[in-house]
């Protein structure tokens, strides 16, 4: 009775309004989705009436993300991390793709979410860092010959790093975290096997290569010592096998330290990941995923890991001997002039590579030449600055007026001559903020799975600071390159709950 008197004393318009709104708040959040799927529909025969796919294609990937928002937002995460090896697939057009409007999508509801809940942001050391580098790239314009290059070279990590906030602003507890580790796990396992279907077997025998029809190379490989190489969705083999080092890194440490998944799974799961790696003919990266046993016992620091690294060693001896043992004696061929002494110019013409770097970081050492222009005018530096310790063979294209354009196949080196002298040190400050993060996960942290993935991304992180030497693929292959730095903080954030919910601090 209370309460039909007061809405009685209540204006028409309003009781009719209080109305409206109880009946939204009473129905089905089902109903919803399907008016949105209803109206979607529309558009899309429209679309397709107007021989307008792309769009079309673009509003299904809206409508998925908005479902996904009502429904459960971190599935939007979720998705992200599972297109990371697809990103370069070109769905919407020459220069809009799917993760890019997933992740501007993402971004623009978490932003106005934490507008409107006021929610503080935890401040971490990586984020300054991120911030600092991404000045270094904005003050290296200065010299620039080619703003639009530097904006290719820079659009795609711009993009990575977004994708990374959504991470970590989304990822708030470790069943969440479990996700997002099988996700990796499992595209791990797909590309391990994608690689050796790959080399193995004609690539025209796959379903998804005739991809290629519609303009959408999912298959791609090339051939090295005569052999094809195995890509995977990645273009060339080293972006493969540093795609499959990450879930490598966290396999390994669980392995080693009997968390997660029983020992047999483990052992089941490493073999396609060696196979993987093997047909990637990256020799940087066979070498470093047979060291991450070394780097769990570096990082482990008990007495157990000794033994364990042993026992490791042991079981990737085995792996490797059998991988040696099955694959076709072309493959092995390719394998011996990969690792022989035939082909070890490879490696000093990246030595001289990085000579012709530091030689166009020496005309602009403070702000460096611009960010993403260095290939565009390696021609120029090579002749500049020649290998005064012996002939190369661009120098024999030099006089034949045979010009070539290479990277400078090292990233410590890129950075000097693009972004000048700043660059390394907030390099390296990047790198000491992720694992200062992870660093302290592993300590303080009583979770085995937290521990093991914070293990994990220690032995990639290390592991790509070596890579990095080698392969310029920090900006290259950005949403890769992001990963470990975007996983420490939320590891961090997730151990700091850990600490704040513990007994001890509630009764303090």
């Amino acid at each position: 009775m209370s309460n039909g008197s007061s809405d009685s004393g209540k204006p028409l318009i309003d009781r009719g309004l209080q109305r409206v709104g109880e009946s939204m708040a009473a129905t089905p959040r089902g109903a919803f989705e399907a008016v949105l799927i209803f109206l979607a529909a529309l558009a899309l025969v429209y679309l397709f009436i107007a021989k307008s796919p792309y769009y079309a294609i673009g509003a299904v990937v809206v409508l998925f993300a908005v479902l996904f928002l009502l429904r459960k937002p971190i599935l939007l995460s979720y998705t992200l991390l599972l297109l990371v090896p697809l990103y370069w697939l070109n769905l919407l057009g020459r220069s809009l793709r799917v993760i890019t409007v997933l992740t501007l999508i993402a971004v623009a509801y978490h932003s106005v979410k934490i507008v409107l809940a006021r929610e503080p942001l935890r401040f971490n050391r990586t984020y300054l860092a991120i911030g600092l580098y991404l000045i270094s790239c904005a003050l290296s314009l200065v010299n620039s010959s080619d703003l639009e290059l530097s904006y290719l070279g820079t659009k795609y990590f711009l993009l990575a790093i977004a994708m990374g906030w959504v991470l970590i602003v989304s990822v708030r507890t470790k069943e969440q975290l479990r996700v997002l580790f099988l996700i990796l796990l499992a595209w791990g396992v797909a590309q391990a096997i994608l690689g050796m279907l790959q080399t193995f077997v004609s690539i025209k025998f796959f379903p998804a290569y005739y991809f290629h029809t519609f303009g959408l190379p999912i298959v791609d490989a090339y051939s090295v010592g005569g052999v094809r190489r195995a890509s995977g969705t990645f273009q060339i083999g080293p972006r493969y096998a540093m795609y499959l080092m990450l879930p490598l890194a966290i396999m390994v440490a669980g392995f080693m330290s009997r968390t997660i998944f029983h020992r047999r799974t483990w052992l089941m799961l490493l073999a396609p990941f060696v196979f993987g790696i093997f047909v990637s003919l990256t020799r940087i990266a066979i070498a470093l995923s047979l060291v991450f046993v070394v780097f769990y016992n570096f990082f482990a620091r008990r007495r157990q890991a000794l033994m364990g690294s042993l026992a490791g060693l042991l079981v990737l001896g085995i792996l490797v001997g059998t991988v040696a043992l099955i694959i076709p004696t072309d493959v092995k061929y390719a394998l011996g002039k990969r690792f022989g002494e035939e082909d070890d110019e490879v490696y000093k013409d990246r030595l001289y590579f990085l000579w012709n770097a530091l030689g166009a970081f020496t005309e602009n050492p403070l702000l460096g030449i611009g960010v993403g222009t260095y290939e565009s005018r390696s021609w120029e530096f090579m002749q500049k600055y020649p290998v005064p310790w012996r002939q190369v063979r661009w120098d024999v294209a030099a006089q034949r007026n045979m010009p070539e354009s290479v990277p400078v196949h090292n990233e410590y080196g890129r950075m000097l001559a693009e972004q000048g002298i700043f660059s390394i040190p907030i390099f390296l400050f990047l790198l000491y903020t992720a694992f200062r993060n992870l660093s302290y996960a592993y300590r303080y942290t009583k979770d085995e799975f937290v521990r093991t993935m914070a293990l994990g991304l220690s032995m990639f992180l290390l592991s790509m600071s070596v890579y990095w030497y080698f392969h310029e693929y920090f900006l290259e292959e950005p949403y890769t390159s992001i990963l470990p730095f975007a996983f420490s903080v939320i590891i961090y954030n997730l151990v700091r709950d850990e600490q704040e919910a513990s007994p001890d601090n509630a009764q303090a």
